[in-house]
């Protein structure tokens, strides 16, 4: 059980902390159980911040890319976005749902009084490894809808990873390096458009390193 002070200190920072052993309780749990509704049915008995790790910690479990909370009229859906494809995981009531939201949002720093048009935040999983957490809300016609976006450093690839033919990639190296200009990344959902941005940072973080101060 987490202590009041914990809650404020993530509430503060826009952090929510998930431990390597709460990963390992977690990961026996969803083992075990029948579905990963029970165990956030447990969660909401706790209240949303622990509802947030579970589905946190779960995402990390099953390595999923990113966690899709749809509202439809008589309930809400929870899906991962797993290798490309979405998978249903729970069905969850709007009420509960928007205790979540409310929570997501606040971690965020999203606005909660904004219900009719986007908005895009982030926050910070805090544990063995720091990772961000893009949080999306958009308007539907059953309220609001939530998609957070994992980007776990594992999950990482290099440029000479991601299987571009030898032409592209030479490009890629060349265009890296110039001081100025643009490269846009485009493409439909889990095309591999964030993959190949973060690859390409990678490369410009080491030539940063080798810049000569000013």
């Amino acid at each position: 059980m987490k202590t009041d002070a914990g809650n404020e200190r993530q509430h503060l920072t826009g952090e929510v902390l998930v431990e390597p052993a709460f990963l390992a309780e977690l990961g026996e749990k969803l083992g075990n159980a029948e579905s990963i509704l029970d165990i956030l049915n447990e969660a909401f008995n706790k209240g949303t911040s622990e509802v947030v790790r579970v589905l946190l910690g779960a995402a990390l479990i099953m390595q999923a890319s990113d966690i899709h909370i749809e509202p439809t009229e008589e309930h809400t859906q929870i899906r991962f976005r797993m290798d490309g494809l979405l998978h249903d995981m729970a069905v969850i009531s709007p009420a509960q749902y928007q205790g979540l939201l409310s929570r997501v949002k606040l971690l965020s720093a999203l606005k909660l009084n904004i219900t009719d048009r986007a908005q895009d935040g982030r926050f910070t999983i805090a544990g063995e490894q720091s990772m961000e957490i893009r949080a999306s809300s958009l308007p539907s016609e059953y309220g609001e809808s939530l998609v957070l976006r994992v980007l776990n450093p594992k999950n990482i690839l290099s440029l000479q990873e991601l299987g571009l033919r030898d032409d592209l990639l030479a490009i890629f190296r060349k265009e890296i390096t110039k001081p100025n200009g643009m490269i846009i990344g485009t493409g439909p959902t889990g095309s591999g458009k964030t993959t190949t941005l973060y690859a390409l940072l990678k490369i410009v973080q080491k030539l940063w390193k080798f810049l000569p101060e000013k």
